[in-house]
């Protein structure tokens, strides 16, 4: 549990925009972890299709 809230606290400092350095490690975790999505099975290899908002766009291609 240590773990993954430092890695939360990161991702807030180094990542995170003004308006959503408030939210506290549970609120991190369900609007970017616990992400709407899908596991498909291609060739053998599972692919994740998650649902993000556009404005998150840029942030998810680095």
């Amino acid at each position: 549990m240590t773990l993954t809230h430092d890695l939360m606290v990161t991702i807030k400092v180094l990542d995170l925009n003004d308006e959503c350095q408030s939210w506290r490690v549970k609120t991190r975790l369900k609007k970017l972890v616990m992400l709407p999505g899908r596991l498909s099975l291609r060739a053998r290899q599972w692919v994740a299709k998650v649902l993000v908002p556009g404005t998150w766009l840029s942030w998810w291609q680095r």
